[in-house]
């Protein structure tokens, strides 16, 4: 098997690099792309108009045989975004040309669609905006924003979301016998409550909607 950093440099050799990260909002923008094919970042593939189908098979290729870092699930992510919906293609190609599992893939991309690239720090990995994605935008913002001044590990981040779901918010208390019996019941069958880390403001899960408490 090729060395992964043989394999990591070829992929980066291929790609015009950009000199900064995107930080404007603007950063998803095709026009960014329009003098190069492709341009890779720290947490970012952007594919350019010019990219044909088969130049675009050859970066999964590539991108599927790098070993596991910090910006391949990104690029992964972002890559297959590209190919969904300017080649029209499938996960189940897509599968065969990475060497990934379809679940799998649809999780990057879940996580490249969820944190627009100018929304991803790169101070953190990957697996932390993973951690984070089932949440509403401005609570994802907040956790990185402490995840990044704190010096989260991924698993420290876990248990403070943890820690901050079982705080919880302040309940009423139950009236009678009959309503403390309802309000147990619907505590043992609500969906996972998530507390803000700076305003306390709670937010209930229920697959993939939320409603504020």
């Amino acid at each position: 098997m090729a060395d992964p950093a043989n394999q990591m440099s070829r992929v980066r050799g291929s790609a015009t690099a950009a000199s900064s990260p995107v930080r404007a909002r603007g950063g998803d923008n095709a026009a960014s792309t329009a003098g190069s094919k492709v341009i890779t970042t720290a947490v970012s593939w952007r594919g350019g108009i010019k990219l044909t189908v088969d130049e675009w098979r050859k970066y999964g290729t590539r991108l599927g045989a790098v070993s596991r870092t910090a910006s391949v699930n990104w690029w992964l992510g972002d890559w297959i975004r590209f190919g969904l919906h300017r080649f029209n293609q499938r996960y189940t190609y897509i599968s065969l040309v990475t060497g990934y599992d379809e679940q799998t893939l649809m999780n990057m991309v879940h996580v490249a669609k969820t944190f627009p690239i100018y929304r991803r720090r790169e101070k953190l990995s990957w697996s932390h905006h993973a951690e984070l994605a089932a949440l509403p935008a401005i609570e994802q913002d907040l956790w990185l924003d402490r995840a990044i001044a704190e010096h989260m590990s991924v698993q420290q981040l876990r248990r403070e979301m943890r820690r901050a779901r079982r705080a919880g918010r302040p309940r009423r208390q139950p009236q009678n016998l009959e309503e403390s019996a309802v309000e147990q019941n619907n505590l043992q069958t609500a969906a996972e409550l998530f507390v803000c880390p700076r305003c306390g403001a709670s937010f209930v899960l229920d697959g993939l909607n939320c409603w504020r408490n």
